[in-house]
């Protein structure tokens, strides 16, 4: 396990799956750094014990002894760690420009129905002032 930068997050709210807990994570990480994660340890048992990794998003989820349970530990892959792209996913053309973290966290919020549309707006708007 390493990373070049990390953040760790804590979220133990069991309302929210593993995956919108890492997009919420990975919104703070973006906005804090200036550049979105592309890897998250988690705690085995987070993952259900499998060892199997998941994607959120762009981000690798992957399970971590070493972190606690409900921890998030968000950061950039060493070069030789870096999730291989998915087989069959084009890679994305540089010139498109993709939808930050912030705005996908928002639209999954909405989404969901855990949140309104506007409420999911507000909380987006709060995490960009941080």
């Amino acid at each position: 396990m390493s990373l070049k930068s990390g953040l760790l997050w804590f979220d133990d709210d069991p309302r929210r799956d593993v995956e919108e807990k890492v997009l919420r994570a990975a919104t703070r990480y973006e906005h804090k750094h200036g550049h979105p994660p592309d890897l998250c340890y988690v705690h085995p048992s987070t993952l259900g014990g499998d060892g199997k990794s998941r994607k959120a998003g762009a981000v690798e989820i992957r399970s971590g002894r070493s972190v606690l349970p409900h921890h998030f530990w968000l950061g950039v892959a060493e070069k030789g760690e870096r999730p291989a792209p998915a087989e069959g996913t084009p890679a994305e053309p540089a010139s498109v420009p993709r939808l930050s973290l912030t705005r996908r966290v928002e639209a999954a919020e909405a989404e969901k129905g855990a949140m309104t549309p506007e409420e999911a707006r507000q909380l987006a708007m709060n995490l960009e002032k941080r």
